[in-house]
């Protein structure tokens, strides 16, 4: 709506297009994208300007695990 390009992915979507929209954030033809349980670790993406964590845990472990992502 806003001419922002943005694209979800989560574990019910197909390898393939998840690939492609990872690839497409990285070029920068994506500027938003949206995941659930998939990026809190082993995803290194450098133009990252911010991170939303919207998933809670009792685990300061993982919360700064996920936090070292940005």
């Amino acid at each position: 709506m806003a001419g922002i390009v943005a694209r979800h992915v989560d574990g019910e979507t197909e390898p393939l297009v998840r690939d492609q929209a990872i690839a497409a954030f990285r070029r920068g033809e994506v500027k938003v994208i949206s995941n659930v349980d998939l990026f809190g670790e082993g995803l290194d993406v450098p133009a990252v300007e911010a991170g939303f964590l919207m998933r809670p845990t009792q685990s300061l472990a993982m919360y700064l695990q996920q936090c070292g992502r940005f």
